[in-house]
């Protein structure tokens, strides 16, 4: 009996740039069932990264093994259902347990094995050539300044990184649980846009509090919770000093007292 030999169309992948740290769901379209996506940082779909999982053993053919293998360098191999067209992979990160890190900051590429097919590696573009890019971006939580600012008063706060223009960012007042959900109020600050790499805090901002900061990519859109991860150090708004009297009469001389 012979079989036709199917030409599928390569899958598409969104979104494609994502924070390091995040949980980040991963959209793969025209999957079917039984299909195989890993993303590594290797150029190669073939030795040591998919089947076998061993650095530089030559192609053998062994069974996959879904979570051997999963790194810093490279994602676990996942497999997709793909029972509506398109399948949703989450990335692997250290809050999934000890066995697990955080991808590197890098540029990943897609390695993906249709069903009755070979591993095959998503080829970046090339516009003399052709080819389809699937890499995945993996940016690196940014740093900031200052660390501190006056509850109840707009502080301009500046990122240094790989952040862009509508890169989104959340003051949340206990983790980055729910940063999608946030509301800008008494203490926290809602989704808020990065632009020239700075955004400001609100003046309705205030109670003094430390404040994890939560950021999302552009692409991720920021419209659910795996799309954020909360960065190293915190944002501590400070409640401004009082003092009293606070009327007095000209040429007199009052004691101030501040609190």
């Amino acid at each position: 009996m012979t079989l036709p030999f199917v030409h599928r169309l390569p899958p598409t992948i969104d979104p494609d740039r994502i924070m390091r740290g995040a949980p980040q769901i991963i959209r793969v379209s025209g999957t079917i069932p039984g299909d195989l996506v890993a993303w590594t940082t290797t150029e190669d779909c073939t030795y040591g990264t998919m089947d076998d999982h061993v650095e530089g053993a030559p192609p053998v053919n062994l069974p996959y093994q879904l979570d051997i293998g999963a790194g810093t360098l490279k994602t676990v191999t996942y497999e997709l259902p793909g029972t509506s067209g398109f399948s949703d992979v989450e990335i692997h990160t250290a809050y999934k347990g000890p066995s697990f890190v955080d991808l590197n900051a890098d540029v990943f590429t897609m390695c993906y094995k249709p069903l009755g097919g070979l591993w095959t590696r998503m080829i970046p573009w090339d516009e003399a050539v052709g080819g389809i890019s699937r890499n995945l971006i993996v940016v690196d939580r940014p740093l900031f300044s200052p660390v501190q600012g006056i509850a109840g008063s707009a502080t301009n706060i500046i990122f240094t990184g790989d952040v862009i223009d509508n890169d989104l960012v959340v003051l949340n007042i206990v983790n980055c649980n729910g940063a999608h959900l946030v509301r800008t109020g008494i203490y926290n600050l809602g989704k808020t846009p990065i632009i020239n790499k700075q955004f400001s805090t609100s003046p309705r901002q205030v109670k003094g509090s430390d404040l994890k900061v939560c950021v999302a990519t552009f692409e991720s859109q920021g419209l659910s919770e795996d799309d954020y991860t909360e960065l190293l150090n915190a944002f501590s708004q400070v409640a401004p000093p009082d003092f009293e009297p606070f009327r007095m009469f000209q040429g007199s001389f009052p004691s101030i007292l501040k609190s």
